[in-house]
Parts: C-alpha cells; sequence; structure tokens
C-alpha cells in the first residue's frame, strides 16, 4: 500500500518543529541572544516546561532568570512567556536570580514588572532567598520593594535565613532598612536560635550586641545558647559541644522529632554515631538511659542506626542493653532486625537467649522478618532458639514468610524449622506468605503461594476484632488484580470469617472505586446488609467516596420515607458529605426519612457537627425546625451533644425569629420590674385604696431582679400593717419566697420591722382536713379552668403542693395554658424549675412573652442564689452557673444547657450534681441532670445526690431528686445505708406509701393499656405482687414469691423501671437478683433494665448485686443491650462498674456494639 504523502509531511513539520524548540532551549541556557532570535524568528514554540535542576521545571524565562542571561527577558516575554514563570516549582523567576545571585537579573526583573512580594513555600519572597545566599547586592535591590514584616505576625523572615546561613553583612543591610531583629517564626524561634541552629556565632554575637536576648525561649522550650547545643551534636562537634556547655547550655534540652516525639541529647549523638560525644554528655549530668519521650533508649537507637562503636562505647558506660521497647524489644532485637552484623556481634555477649516457652518476640524473629541469614547465623551460634513463637503464636518461619524472605524460610527449613506449624490463628508458614503475598498486591507470588499448597480459605484478624477473608483483605487493600485468582480459589465473593462485611462493603468504605466495579462485574450484592441494614452505598456515603458513590446508585434502588430505616442519606450527612448527598438527591433517596431511631439526616448532620451538611439540607428546603420522633428539633441536639459551630449557625441563621422575641421579652421584664416597683411604692405609702387594682393592673408577686416580690421588698423596708394587710387580701401570698428560701416574715423579723409581721400575723390561713393528693388535684382543676390568682392562693394557703410524686406539673399546665398571673405566685412560691422547661417554652410559638419574661427572670434569680451558696463548694459549679445565666440572659436563652468540658464525663457531673443537692441548689441539680449526670452514682462522697440531700437535712431537694431527676431511695450508699432508712419513720411511711400508689397507677394503667392476654395477665400479676409484698413490707414480714410469678413482675418492672416493685421483689421477696427472665431470649432483669435505658433500676439492680457480666442466649452482656438501643447513659453506668468488656457470640464487644449503634 502506498504511503500518505500529507501524512509524510507533517511528521517532518513536527520534527522540523522539535527541532527548532531544542535549538531555543540551548540558546537560552548558554545566554545566545542571536540564537533565541533566530529560533523565535523561524517558529519555535516559547512555551514549554524546561528542568531547573535535579528537583524542580519551570518556563524559559525561569531558566534564564536562574542563568543571569537579563539580556533574553525582552525576547521571552515578547514570545509570550510570563513573567512569573511556571512549572513544576511555585517559585518566580525573581526568586531564582535572588537565590543565585545575579543582582543584573534581578534588577531588570523588577523593571519589567516582577512582583517581589510574590511568596513561595512558608511564605518566603526573593528577597529572603537572597538573604539565605548573602547575595548582598541582590538584597540591596530588593530592600527598597519588600517592606519589613511586623514582628507580631509570627513568620519566617530575611533576618532569620540571613542569621541561620551566617550572613552578618546581609543582617546590617536588613537592620538598617527597618527589619525587627527579634521577630518570632511560627516555632517561635528568633534570629538569634536560628543563628544558633546555623551554628553562626558570629551571627550570635552581633544580635546580643544589637539588644538579643540569649535566654528567650522558642515554643520547645529552648534558647538560643540550647539550640547552638543542639547543633553542635547533630554535627558532632565536639568543641562546639564544650563551648556551649561551657557558655551555659542545658544539656536536659529535648529535641522534638517528626513523630511528634522529643529525644534527649544522648540519643541524637547515638542516632548520628557521635560515641566521642558521649563522655561530655554524661559528665554533663545526663543519664545513658534518657531517650526523652520515646521508651528507645540511646543504646537501641546506634544499634537501630548501625553504629557499632557507639554501641560498644555505651555498652563500655553502663548501657542497658535489656531495657526494652514496645513489645519487649531489646537493642539486640532492633540491631538484628536492620541486619547489622557488627552490632548483633557486640550485644549478643550481654544479651541471654529468650527460652523459647516464653511466648515472646526474639532477635530471631525480627532477622526472619527482614531476610537477614547471616544474623540467623549469629543468633543461632550463640543458642538464640529458632522454633520459640511471639505472643501471636509466630515462629521465625511464620515472620520470614510475611515478610516474603524465601532464603530465610529455607534456612530454618534446614535448620529443623516446620512449615506446617500453626500460628494462634491457625495460619502455617505458608498461609501466612499467602496472606501477606495478598497484602501486597503481588499476583506471582500469590499463585506461586497457592500452587505450593497455601490454603486460600485461611481468615485474617482486622482492626475490628474479626475476621475476614483473602478476599476481604484483597479488596480493602484495593488490588482487584487478585479477584480472579482468589475466586478460582473458591472464596466466596460475600466474603467468610466471623465479619458480616461483605468484600464489596470493604471496598466502598475504603474508597477502592475498581475494586467496587470489578467486584460488581463479578456478582456481587449490593443490597447485602450488615448491622442495622447497611449497605455498601451506606458505607461509600458515609466516606465520601463519590465515584463509589456513582457506581453503587445504579444497583441500590432508594428506601422508601415511610419505612424509617438508616439510609445512606443519614449516613453522608452525619460526615457532612455534601457532594456525596448531591448524588444521592439526584438519584432520588429521600431527604427527611425517619431513621429507626426517629431522627432525620438533618438531625444526623447536627450531631455529626457539620455545618456544611445542616446548610445544604436547609438550601434544599428540610425544614430546620423538623422533630425527631421524640419531638426534637435540630436545635435541641446541637445544645446537647455540644455541636457549638452548627449551634451558633442554626440559631444565626434559623432561630432569628426568636432572637427578635428577645427584645419583647426584655421590654416585659422591664414592665414586670415597673410593676413590681409600683406596688411597693403603695405598700410603703401605705396606699390601701390603690391595691385595689390588684392583680387586675399590678401584678402583686412581680419578682424584682433580685427575685424579690413586692412584700419581700416591703419587709426589707418596712411598711404599714394596713397596707400588708391589704395587699394579702388581694391575692398576695404571704408564703412566698425569695432565691435563698427566704419568707417575707424571716426578713421582716431580721430588720426589725414590727408593723410588717404585725400584718402577716393578722393574715389567717384557712385549715383544710382534706388530704394533700386532693388538694394537688383541685389546684391542677383550677389552672386549668382560669387565671384566678386569689383562688389559687387560697388553695396555696390550705396546704396544696405545688408537685406531687406521680401527679402532673401544675406549673408546666400554667405555662401551656398562658396563666400569667398563676405562674407569677407559683414562681414566686418557689415552684420547682425543671432545665427543660424553660427551652420548650422558648420553642413553644403557644408560650406568650410574658410568659417567658416570668420564667427567665425566675431561672436567672435562682441560679444567681444558688451559685452564692456553692461559691465556698466547687469553682466547676459556680463557673457553670455562671455560663448558664449568660445564656439565659443573652440572645439564645432556648440555649441554656449545661456544657460539657475537655475533662468532663458523666461520673465527674454526677459528683457535680450531688454537691449541689447536699447545697439545696435544685435548679443547678437539673440541668446537670439533663446535661447526664446521674443521681443514683455512689460519687467520690461515697453516697448519691439523694443521700447528700437527706444528710444535709435537705427534704424538698430530695423529694425533687425522687420525683423528677431519677433518684432512687433503694440504692445504697458505700456503707449501706438507703436514702429511705435515712427519713423519720413517718416521712418514710409517707414517701413509701406514694411510691406504691405511683407505681400502682402505672401498673393499672398498663393493664388497660396492654392488648395481648399475656401482657394484661403479667401486669395483673405484678399487681397481686405489688400489694402483697408492700403489706408484708409494712408489717416487717417477708414474703417468698414463686418463681413464676416472680419473673413475671420483675421482667415488667425492671423494663417500666418500677423501682419500688423491683426493690420489693428481690428483698422482700428473695428472689434471685440473676434469675433469668425471658427464657426465649436468656436475660435477666438487668438485661432488660438495660435494654429499655432505665438507669435508677440499673443502679438498684447493680446495688442488689446483679452480674454485670451475665449473658445472654446471644452472649450477650447488659451493657451490649445497652450500646444496641442507643442508650448511652445506661451504657456509660455500666462501663463504670465492668472491670472487662467481653465481646458477644459474634466476637464484638459492647464498646464496638456502641461504635455501630
Amino acid at each position: 500500500m502506498a504511503s500518505n504523502p500529507h501524512h509524510h509531511v507533517e511528521e517532518l513539520r513536527k520534527a522540523f518543529k522539535q527541532q527548532l524548540t531544542t535549538e531555543l532551549v540551548t540558546a537560552v541556557e548558554k545566554g545566545d541572544e542571536a540564537g533565541v532570535r533566530s529560533a523565535l524568528e523561524r517558529g519555535a514554540r516559547a512555551e514549554v516546561t524546561v528542568p531547573i535542576n535535579d528537583r524542580v521545571s519551570g518556563s524559559l524565562l525561569t531558566l534564564a532568570a536562574s542563568e543571569g542571561h537579563d539580556h533574553l527577558l525582552p525576547h521571552l516575554l515578547q514570545a509570550g512567556l510570563s513573567i512569573e514563570g511556571w512549572g513544576t516549582t511555585d517559585a518566580t523567576p525573581l526568586m531564582l536570580a535572588a537565590l543565585f545571585g545575579h543582582s543584573q537579573t534581578v534588577k531588570a526583573l523588577l523593571d519589567l514588572g516582577s512582583n517581589p512580594l510574590a511568596t513561595y513555600g512558608e511564605g518566603w519572597t526573593a528577597l529572603h532567598f537572597a538573604a539565605k545566599s548573602g547575595h548582598q547586592q541582590c538584597v540591596a535591590a530588593l530592600i527598597p520593594v519588600t517592606p519589613p514584616t511586623p514582628a507580631h505576625l509570627q513568620a519566617n523572615t530575611p533576618v532569620h535565613t540571613a542569621s541561620y546561613e551566617g550572613h552578618v553583612e546581609v543582617l546590617e543591610q536588613l537592620a538598617s532598612a527597618g527589619w525587627p531583629l527579634t521577630a518570632r517564626n511560627s516555632d517561635g524561634d528568633t534570629p538569634m536560635h536560628r543563628a544558633a541552629a546555623g551554628g553562626s556565632v558570629t551571627c550570635l554575637q552581633w544580635l546580643v550586641q544589637r539588644g538579643g536576648d540569649p535566654s528567650v525561649q522558642n515554643n520547645a522550650g529552648h534558647t538560643p545558647l540550647d539550640l547552638e547545643l543542639v547543633t553542635a551534636v547533630e554535627k558532632g562537634d565536639e568543641t562546639g559541644v564544650m563551648l556551649a556547655l561551657y557558655r551555659g547550655a542545658r544539656p536536659e534540652v529535648k529535641v522534638p522529632t517528626n513523630d511528634e516525639m522529643s529525644w534527649s541529647l544522648f540519643t541524637v549523638a547515638a542516632s548520628e554515631g557521635h560515641d566521642h560525644l558521649l563522655p561530655y554528655l554524661l559528665q554533663a549530668g545526663l543519664s545513658i538511659e534518657d531517650g526523652g519521650t520515646t521508651d528507645m533508649t540511646p543504646l537501641m537507637m546506634a544499634a537501630l542506626r548501625g553504629h557499632t562503636q557507639t554501641v560498644n562505647a555505651l555498652l563500655e558506660l553502663g548501657g542497658n542493653p535489656l531495657a526494652t521497647h514496645r513489645e519487649g524489644w531489646t537493642a539486640l532485637h532492633l540491631a538484628a532486625g536492620q541486619g547489622h552484623q557488627q552490632c548483633v556481634a557486640a550485644l549478643i555477649p550481654v544479651t541471654p537467649p529468650t527460652p523459647a516457652h516464653l511466648a515472646a518476640l526474639t532477635p530471631v524473629h525480627t532477622a526472619s522478618y527482614n531476610g537477614h541469614v547471616e544474623v540467623l547465623e549469629q543468633l543461632a551460634g550463640a543458642g538464640w532458639p529458632l522454633t520459640s513463637r511471639d505472643s501471636y503464636g509466630n515462629t521465625p518461619m511464620h515472620r520470614a514468610a510475611a515478610g516474603g524472605s524465601v532464603t530465610c524460610q529455607r534456612w530454618l527449613v534446614q535448620r529443623g524449622g516446620d512449615p506446617s506449624v500453626e500460628n494462634n490463628a491457625g495460619h502455617t508458614p505458608l498461609d501466612q506468605e499467602l496472606v501477606t503475598a495478598v497484602k501486597k498486591g503481588d499476583e506471582a507470588w500469590v499463585r506461586s503461594a497457592l500452587d505450593r499448597g497455601a490454603r486460600p480459605k485461611v481468615t485474617v484478624p482486622t482492626n475490628a476484632g474479626v475476621l475476614g477473608s483473602l478476599l476481604t483483605v484483597a479488596v480493602y487493600e484495593g488490588h482487584d488484580h487478585l479477584l480472579p485468582s482468589l475466586l478460582e480459589a473458591e472464596i466466596s465473593i460475600e466474603g467468610e470469617g466471623t465479619t458480616d462485611k461483605t468484600p464489596l462493603m470493604v471496598a466502598a468504605l475504603r474508597g477502592h472505586t475498581q475494586t467496587v466495579k470489578a467486584l460488581l462485574d463479578r456478582r456481587s450484592n449490593p443490597l447485602a446488609t450488615y448491622g442495622e441494614g447497611w449497605t455498601a452505598l451506606h458505607f461509600a456515603a458515609r466516606s465520601g467516596h463519590q465515584q463509589c458513590v456513582a457506581a453503587l446508585i445504579p444497583v441500590t434502588p432508594p428506601t422508601p420515607a415511610h419505612l424509617e430505616a438508616l439510609t445512606p442519606v443519614h449516613t453522608a450527612s452525619s460526615k457532612g458529605r455534601v457532594e456525596v448527598l448531591e448524588q444521592l438527591a439526584g438519584a432520588g433517596w429521600p431527604l427527611t426519612a425517619w431513621d429507626s431511631s426517629g431522627y432525620t439526616p438533618m438531625h444526623h448532620a447536627v450531631v455529626g457537627g457539620s455545618v456544611a451538611a445542616v446548610k445544604w439540607l436547609v438550601q434544599k428546603n428540610v425544614d430546620p425546625h423538623i422533630q425527631s420522633k421524640d419531638r426534637r428539633t435540630p436545635l435541641e441536639l446541637a445544645m446537647q451533644y455540644g455541636c457549638h459551630e452548627v449551634e451558633t449557625w442554626l440559631a444565626k441563621n434559623v432561630g432569628r425569629s426568636k432572637i427578635l422575641h428577645v427584645e419583647e421579652v426584655r421590654a416585659w421584664q422591664g414592665l414586670h420590674e415597673d410593676q413590681h416597683n409600683s406596688v411597693l411604692s403603695l405598700l410603703v405609702a401605705g396606699n390601701e385604696a390603690a391595691m385595689a387594682t390588684i392583680p387586675r393592673d399590678y401584678d402583686g408577686h412581680a419578682l424584682s431582679h433580685d427575685g424579690l416580690t413586692p412584700l419581700h421588698a416591703a419587709a426589707l423596708c418596712g411598711a404599714p400593717s394596713g397596707a400588708v394587710e391589704a395587699l394579702l387580701r388581694r391575692g398576695v401570698s404571704p408564703h412566698v419566697t425569695t432565691p435563698d428560701n427566704m419568707t417575707p416574715a424571716d426578713l421582716a423579723r431580721q430588720q426589725g420591722h414590727d408593723s410588717v409581721i404585725k400584718g402577716l400575723q393578722r393574715h389567717h390561713c384557712e385549715q383544710s382536713g382534706t388530704p394533700p393528693e386532693h388538694l394537688h388535684e383541685e389546684l391542677l382543676l383550677t389552672v386549668s379552668r382560669r387565671d384566678d390568682v386569689q383562688a389559687v392562693s387560697t388553695l396555696l394557703c390550705k396546704g396544696a403542693p405545688i408537685e406531687l410524686l406521680g401527679s402532673h406539673s401544675v406549673l408546666r399546665l400554667a405555662v401551656t395554658t398562658d396563666r400569667t398571673h398563676t405562674i407569677s405566685l407559683l414562681l414566686a412560691s418557689g415552684a420547682p424549675l425543671p432545665a427543660n422547661l424553660l427551652q420548650e417554652a422558648w420553642q413553644s410559638p403557644d408560650v406568650t412573652h410574658r410568659v417567658l419574661a416570668f420564667l427567665t427572670t425566675a431561672y436567672c434569680c435562682r441560679l444567681r442564689a444558688e451559685q452564692r451558696r456553692l461559691e465556698k463548694i466547687s469553682s466547676a459549679l459556680v463557673e457553670g452557673i455562671d455560663s448558664l445565666v449568660k445564656t439565659i440572659e443573652g440572645n439564645t436563652p432556648w440555649q441554656a444547657a449545661w456544657r460539657w468540658g475537655k475533662e468532663t464525663d458523666r461520673p465527674a457531673l454526677s459528683d457535680l450534681l450531688a454537691k449541689a443537692a447536699a447545697a439545696n441548689c435544685p435548679v443547678t441539680a437539673a440541668f446537670l441532670h439533663r446535661a447526664g449526670g446521674w443521681t443514683v452514682f455512689n460519687g467520690a462522697s461515697g453516697g448519691t445526690a439523694l443521700h447528700a440531700a437527706l444528710e444535709a437535712g435537705h427534704k424538698g431537694m430530695a423529694d425533687l431528686l425522687i420525683r423528677d431527676l431519677g433518684g432512687c431511695p433503694y440504692v445504697p450508699d458505700t456503707h449501706g445505708r438507703l436514702p429511705v432508712h435515712m427519713l423519720p419513720d413517718e416521712k418514710q411511711q409517707r414517701l413509701e406509701q406514694k411510691l406504691f400508689m405511683e407505681e400502682r397507677e402505672k401498673l393499672e394503667n398498663m393493664e388497660l393499656r396492654l392488648k395481648a392476654d399475656h401482657e394484661k395477665t403479667a401486669a395483673r400479676t405484678a399487681l397481686c405482687i405489688q400489694k402483697d409484698l408492700f403489706e408484708s413490707h409494712k408489717k416487717g414480714e417477708g414474703k417468698n414469691v414463686s418463681s413464676h410469678d416472680g419473673r413475671a413482675a420483675l421482667l415488667l418492672a425492671s423494663r417500666k423501671g418500677l423501682l419500688q416493685l423491683t426493690h420489693l421483689i428481690l428483698q422482700e421477696g428473695h428472689f434471685p437478683v440473676d434469675e433469668v427472665l425471658d427464657y426465649t431470649c436468656g436475660t435477666t432483669a438487668l438485661h432488660q433494665a438495660a435494654s429499655h435505658g432505665q438507669d435508677s433500676c440499673v443502679s438498684l439492680l447493680l446495688s442488689a448485686g446483679a452480674n454485670t457480666q451475665q449473658r445472654d442466649t446471644y452472649g450477650q452482656t447488659p451493657r451490649h443491650l445497652a450500646a444496641m438501643f442507643g442508650h448511652k447513659s445506661t451504657f456509660e453506668l455500666l462501663a463504670h462498674q465492668e472491670t472487662q468488656d467481653l465481646p458477644c457470640r459474634a466476637g464484638t464487644t459492647a464498646t464496638q456494639v456502641k461504635g455501630k449503634f
């Protein structure tokens, strides 16, 4: 066939242009102006990249500048090249001209418009390069166009670079131009430090003469003199070391390493092989075993680096050859592992062989792994066993196979090694060789190992503590080219071992797109699930591997929103993978679906702390106020989990309407203060007639900023008795209390205001024989009907309790029904303030600004009073309260929550809660409990918060703990005392009767609500047992419970957190605490309580001796179930009691389960 003439001509043209380009490059290198012009005129391409040196490349203009050919610059610029260059270097032509000292080229480039302030690396300009190289003329040209860097910016300046290189003349130039001589760089080094590090004594002296401080320390704590000593040691400069020590350098300084550790100077000297420095360092007081913050001794470092003379010197000076590093590694291990035969020879006589039966890693293992046969000869000759096992059961043959050393394997076989011996994982050396080959992706080696009999079905331990197949190992590393060989060896494509993760999931998790595609091509199942339904797409989405996501989306249909399952959208949101969210949304995945816990992707994004994902979801019209199934908003979760950035973004961008409300609430607070002052004025003036306007026009219980009602203020300053009586007739309660629990009568007596006392005494509370429970019901009914403050005040005078165990909250009812005057009265009467009420009120659209003003003032007043009580008890409590008050008084009061500090954990919060209880600080205790503190935890004081409250005599505080905060009167302290027994007999009987009635009402409601016959039967059984045991308890008689009835009742009690019934069954009914209650699952009461998140019940069962390690049918401990059902608090409570975290039958520990759920 004839050739194409046009194609031939094109090839000739290309060759000609290539030749012209070569001519141009050569001409630029030589500075041949005529040659450059000729090549350009004939059409040579100037836009080529050429090598500048061995490491970088650049444009022809960069090449010309680096060679100092300034006469070529106009021609190259005219050819279209940039004056700032290009290529693989960020250094501009001006920088390279300055570096190589071409002052004329520097001036020419500046004249042509090159930027002298362009930066390279860590902010180096052309002046830095000129100063580094000491080119004074270049420095002189660049100083006028490079303004000095201010000292406070902590940047490396040209002064630093000149000091390091010892260019005093350049320092003179820079100082004259105003460059600071004491500036610090990002490491805290001054120019003196750099001069010392560079070993320039001349620059050091010059800087001292100019006011430099030789005692100033950098970020590592080194003075310039210390750095001089470090540099001298690194260089092995004996004279420099002696001089630095003589002048006062500190030999104990530590030298930072790249792995965030630090070395002693002894280690530095040993690592460099400077054995001649060792006597000086010893004489300076350093320990021969001091390695710094690493546990490698200087002897180990010398052995590792192969410095035989240094090893010998250290041994002669007393270095310990038996000191160990990591898993028992000695200097001999390190020398053997590196194959340093002379070091091995020096260390063998002082390192006796480890007996084979000790199951420890020996130097024979390290030498075998790295293939050092000569070292094996030395060790064998010294009596080291060749068949000993390490802690994993590996023999030296296993290690040789893992390291890929066939030579060592053969040598060991010749010396009696058994190639069929198995390690702890059941692998022979040949199996180990196959595993190593798979990990390294060596296909030929894999086939060779298989051909020689390696077993493809072996499993390999993973970091998660489970076993995976070789296919799983291959995909983990992204070795998709190994798949055919491994599948031919009949390894399942869905994996084997004890892990439920398929190879496809692992590949997706690791982001190996080609491997994902290869597995899909070979029919791997993309819909296989792990844990709570995680598919490969879930893993890819969570890890943000977009290409893997793209490969998996076509084979993974979207989960319908109504199924309430965790979707890839949830997992991507939790990690802030916005690009993946775009992919999933485009494929039709719903953005508002609930997972099985009732959380949407927005909630996951918040808990994950991803502002980007939250923003994206809001932009996609996801409601930022969207609620979880338990009615929690994203903002609530952000506050709870301490996701401050997300919290701030939501508050600023979503909560603006609330911030507008804050101003209106503040206005109401100001109005309440005015009303307080108006009523006080009427009182003090004795204007009884004007009091007829209360409560119609004026609130008689309006709190001041200090939490005082007008009646309190009158008691402090004095008022006529008639005015006091008139005020009380208008429904104002005489029983109101200050935040410090002082009544008006208390304050009047303190101040000696008899007229106020007389007016208060003339008020007679109506006596009633009605039980408190009935009065409380009447109070609730009154509040639900109308805002009748006089009727409510009368009921309070009769003894109606504001809060009652097992009943509804009067204050919460008043808030939700907008009973403003009643709320004011209740707050002034000391109604308990739950931690969540303020937040719920602010976030409810139905609560008015006036009510919010009442609540905000009350919370702040109570908290300030509690803060005063705690000043001498705990600074942490004082600081925490201060933070709460600032938040409540700020623009986002709905965010008030106890913040977890860096060192905070639940036991610490629980100790703080106990201190708050002992000091009678109920609001603080409520916030601590909401933040995660336990009221049933025996802390540093040896008792629970309930014990602390009762010991201090705070019965009201104790009632609050039991009623609202999960306190249990049956959990003993470390001395065995039950809180219920710390009460007087009458109060003990009353409390237990209330608890009995509360739990009985719950059981009766269960009997009505439950649908299944067996559940109704269980509730009826529990009711019978409860009554019988309580009657026996009151009589002081024990009564054994039958096994069948006891199981049914305790199962229900532990699930529902019925504390008294649980106590009665165990103590009065003598029922075994570890009895299996559910034969199908093999669970005990502790399993049941843990799985339902009943912290108080868990604590009660633990105090009764429940076994935290008892396993159910599936080998799961109670802590496994707490983790599985997402009860973090219960999980941590159990973890605090357990000594070990046992795996279940599936091989996972409770901690691992918690990570998955």
